[in-house]
Order: C-alpha cells, then sequence, then structure tokens
C-alpha cells in the first residue's frame, strides 16, 4: 500500500513532498545545468525537518575529520567523540558529522565503504 513521503533524488539531491511511496526507485531525469542530464534515482527522505535527523541519534554518527586546507584530504577518528588532536587542527581540520544519507554520499564521493551501515546490519553489501 502507497502512502505519502517526502523524496529526494540519490546523485542531484533535489526534493519533493508528499509524494506517493511508489516512486521510490523510480528514475529521476531532470537537467541539472551545463547540459548534464540527472540520472539519480528517489530515495526516501527520513527527515521530518531540514534541520534534524531524527532516524539517528548523536551518538551513532559517523564522524570524518576533513582539512580543505590540504585539498580536502579526510582522517578517520577510531571514536566519533573523541575531540581532533592538536596537531590536525592546525593542518587545518574540522570535525564532519554525517548522518546516514550524508554517509551514503560521503561513501559515493570517496569511493569507501562504512562498515557499520553495510556490514553489521546483517545486510552485506548490495552491488
Amino acid at each position: 500500500m502507497a502512502v505519502q513521503v517526502d523524496l529526494v533524488c540519490s546523485k542531484c539531491e533535489a526534493e519533493l513532498y508528499d509524494q506517493w511511496s511508489d516512486q521510490i526507485g523510480m528514475a529521476h531525469r531532470s537537467s541539472i545545468g551545463d547540459g548534464d542530464i540527472c540520472t539519480g534515482l528517489w530515495e526516501r527522505l527520513w527527515t521530518l525537518t531540514r534541520g534534524s535527523d531524527p532516524m539517528c541519534h548523536p551518538s551513532e554518527r559517523c564522524v570524518v575529520y576533513i582539512s580543505e586546507h590540504e585539498g580536502g584530504k579526510v582522517q578517520y577518528p577510531g571514536n566519533n567523540n573523541a575531540p581532533i588532536p592538536d596537531r590536525l587542527v592546525k593542518r587545518g581540520y574540522q570535525k564532519m558529522e554525517m548522518s546516514p544519507r550524508q554517509v551514503a554520499q560521503f561513501e559515493r564521493k570517496h569511493g569507501v565503504v562504512n562498515e557499520r551501515l553495510n556490514y553489521n546490519n546483517g545486510n552485506g553489501m548490495h552491488s
């Protein structure tokens, strides 16, 4: 049975509100500028408001350190609530906390896989 949900494009992050859930997984084809065509898929947008992610407790957020000063280099801390070491702060690193949706975008951009989201939930990786 279809229900109303908010949708987000997996590629260009366009959002649609109050759509039928049977549109999840359907292609989003739209011009995204410079003659490019978006070829993403509609996914469910899990937020109730644009400012928060109720599906993810702050203690479960994925954390990375990113330095735009060093060309976008990424450091992966061992603990998500540890402060950034001074040696990294001096090099321009900043803490970035990510919700599950942001983690998926980060995985695609950097060619990495979050172990907890993809392996520890019993589903394994989907190719």
